[in-house]
């Protein structure tokens, strides 16, 4: 067993993408917690906006979409990590569309 580090993946296989995974991950935490907060703290000024805007639901959508997208990075950059620092299978990220991260195996046999 090893420790799980962004630092160690990216240092076996070159780049940042564990770096940047581990990143998002942090971030939409980040984020998720911030909008639950916002909607606790002003939840009523939320419930009353001005020019009949409705109410924003940042629990339904900050607090659950950032914590699903962070646990998806956090998993990606886990995934990552066993294949790459635990069981020596060389490892990619692809992004497709830009945004939403894909842990590819390149090699099923290991070194």
């Amino acid at each position: 067993a090893g420790s799980v580090s962004a630092k160690e993946v990216d240092a076996r296989r070159g780049g940042s993408d564990a770096r940047m995974l581990f990143a998002l991950s942090f971030f939409s935490f980040v984020g998720a917690i911030a909008a639950w907060i916002v909607d606790m703290v002003a939840c009523e000024t939320l419930r009353d906006l001005p020019a009949g805007l409705p109410y924003p639901q940042l629990h339904a959508l900050g607090w659950h979409l950032g914590t699903g997208a962070g646990l998806y990075f956090l998993f990606c950059m886990l995934l990552l990590h066993q294949h790459e620092v635990l069981d020596r299978l060389p490892a990619t990220v692809v992004w497709p569309a830009g945004i939403i991260p894909k842990v590819l195996v390149r090699n099923h046999h290991r070194d």
